[in-house]
């Protein structure tokens, strides 16, 4: 597959990190280690919590909110 040049960015950046490399949630992909959650905005971060409620429901994952202190 040809690679954009912000694909090989995100390669040479994560070689450069040293980055481990785990099996991603999709067949046939792969996720560098090591991506900050503190790094994204507002946006990214609520579609990163939509996402994450979106694989435990597809898997009878039951989450629960906790109240406010």
């Amino acid at each position: 597959a040809k690679l954009s040049a912000d694909d090989w960015k995100d390669v040479l950046t994560a070689s450069l990190r040293k980055a481990r490399v785990v099996p991603g949630i999709d067949p046939g992909t792969y996720v560098p280690l090591g991506m900050r959650t503190s790094e994204m905005t507002k946006a990214e971060f609520s579609e990163l919590i939509e996402l994450i409620l979106a694989f435990g429901a597809e898997r009878g994952v039951v989450f629960h909110e906790q109240e406010a202190a």
